[in-house]
């Protein structure tokens, strides 16, 4: 089958476009396993970082290997276990583990529960794309669970992939009475303002016209998309008491090609900790996303497009024998949504 196979960790170059790469036998699916032909597979700053190698020490792979974890197409088989999907069904889902074959290859196999059924209205391409960013938003709304019809919400990189699902989802639950501010770059605010969400420039006089559109007012959440002091301090300005701020970014500022080591790791978890210890004290409550629940949310998520409420911007696609380009635009290009990988023909 066709694939692009990362031979060695390093730049773009070193993925190589294969067309005689082994195809996994539908013979050997385990009764909890799915064989799905793929349609698009996704290029997220996760996956260029694991090209790089620099996320070994928590996701460590054995090259040569096919790399990619999300992916919508349709069922090609399933193990005797599986019944919440079928044959010729269109799905999405993730591939993590990095011990077994990625996405971007014609076929891949993944285990059941990290595979959900789409309705045949959503579209592949935007399916491919979403994955990860929206479980990582959703599992940062979920803590934001007391959100009511009318609330306020102030997403901190809502233009980004993850944020623009938290924009999303938030509208969701505050609903047209309520408010979601979402900053951004200038050349983001058509389309976060197309979304639902009242503009902010993150360039310009960020907190004063914050607080302008607020009104003296305070937000009753905030999803943090982008990490770092400078965030923290953003939203303890801005939150009421008892509000929540739920972080996809954490201590560390997202973006960069830093190689996550102990020091890296010890920084986020020492940075998490003492927010929460502050959180005893009368201070802001945080939550920091820690992990996705692709096995107890993707159905919710499929829902969510299904119903027109989740959606995802496809910055560029690319064919399956141009995936390292794929990697060099999601790694080095001021990007507008998602880069995905075209897998099938």
């Amino acid at each position: 089958m066709r694939a692009s196979v990362l031979e060695s960790f390093g730049d773009p170059s070193n993925l190589k476009y294969k067309e005689d790469y082994p195809e996994p036998k539908e013979s050997e699916l385990k009764d909890d396993e799915v064989l799905v032909n793929v349609a698009y597979s996704a290029v997220a700053s996760g996956d260029w970082k694991a090209r790089m190698g620099n996320v070994q020490l928590v996701y460590k792979m054995n090259l040569p290997r096919v790399i990619g974890i999300d992916f919508s197409g349709t069922v090609a088989a399933v193990g005797k276990a599986v019944k919440h999907v079928a044959v010729g069904d269109n799905v999405f889902g993730t591939q993590d583990n990095p011990k077994e074959q990625g996405t971007l290859a014609e076929k891949v196999v993944v285990p059941s529960k990290f595979v959900a059924r789409l309705d045949p209205s959503v579209p592949l391409d935007q399916a491919g794309a979403i994955p990860t960013a929206a479980l990582a938003a959703d599992g940062g709304v979920q803590k934001l669970d007391y959100l009511k019809e009318g609330d306020k919400v102030l997403v901190i990189g809502g233009a980004g992939c993850v944020g623009a699902c938290a924009v999303q989802m938030c509208l969701n639950r505050v609903g047209k009475a309520g408010l979601v501010i979402a900053t951004g770059g200038s050349r983001n605010k058509e389309y976060l303002e197309s979304l639902g969400a009242t503009f902010v420039d993150y360039a310009g006089d960020e907190r004063g016209e914050i607080e302008r559109i607020l009104g003296g007012s305070k937000v009753d959440a905030v999803f943090d998309s982008v990490g770092g002091s400078e965030s923290y301090q953003l939203a303890r300005t801005f939150m009421r008491k008892g509000g929540m701020c739920a972080s996809a970014g954490g201590p560390i500022r997202n973006g960069g090609t830093t190689k996550v080591g102990g020091g890296t790791i010890l920084k986020l978890f020492g940075g998490v900790m003492g927010w929460k210890l502050r959180s005893l004290f009368g201070g802001l409550k945080y939550h920091m996303v820690m992990g996705l629940s692709p096995e107890t949310r993707l159905g919710v998520i499929a829902d969510m497009m299904k119903g027109k409420k989740l959606e995802m911007r496809i910055d560029r696609e690319f064919p399956l024998h141009e995936a390292d380009k794929a990697h060099d635009r999601a790694q080095h290009g001021k990007l507008m949504g998602r880069v995905v990988v075209k897998v099938a023909k």
